[in-house]
This record gives C-alpha cells, structure tokens and sequence, in this order.
C-alpha cells in the first residue's frame, strides 16, 4: 500500500498490499504525520504525510529498487497541483495538474 487509503488513490498509482511493510506502531493506528512505507526487500516504498488519517502533504512513491515512480501533494485527501509520474522503461516523465 502505498501512503494512500480508498478515498486518496489515483488512477495512475500502483498499490501492493502483500509487497510493501508500513512503519506505525499499530497498523489500526490513525496515520498522523510523516509516514514511511517499505518495500519487503527494506527499501523505502512511499514517503507520505497525514493528518488525522487523511494524506495531507508531499508524497513520494518509489519501486521496489529504489527509483521513483512519481510524487505529487495530497490536500484534505485529494491530489492537488502538480503531480510528475515517471515511466520506468524510458526514464520519461509525465505531468498531471489536479
């Protein structure tokens, strides 16, 4: 799962539950500043802020060796301004303003 819940993914974003770990103390937790997920081979999947469980700030999301897939910004829960997706086969770069 990337820093995101059913309310906050967006149609290009990649999720998988079984391939990533979530750095919390309790996963029933409400999420509430920086959150760091990782991938199961330890590097960092996604780098994201919350506010009361809602995704509020910048967000980063990388694959599994570490390059990035995309990062954009959350406001309320909702993909706000730029956002810069990164396809991985060509290095091309493709922005979405939300």
């Amino acid at each position: 799962m990337a820093c995101s819940n059913e309310n906050t993914k967006l149609k290009d974003q990649h999720s998988s539950k079984e391939n990533s770990l979530i750095k919390e103390e309790s996963l029933s937790s409400t999420k509430d500043g920086e959150v760091v997920s990782y991938h199961k081979n330890g590097k960092v999947q996604s780098i994201g802020h919350f506010s009361n469980g809602i995704a509020n700030g910048p967000i980063i999301v990388y694959d599994s060796n570490g390059n990035e897939l995309y990062h954009g910004r959350f406001v309320n829960g909702k993909p706000k301004g730029e956002w810069v997706f990164t396809e991985q086969s060509t290095g091309n770069k493709k922005i979405k303003n939300y």
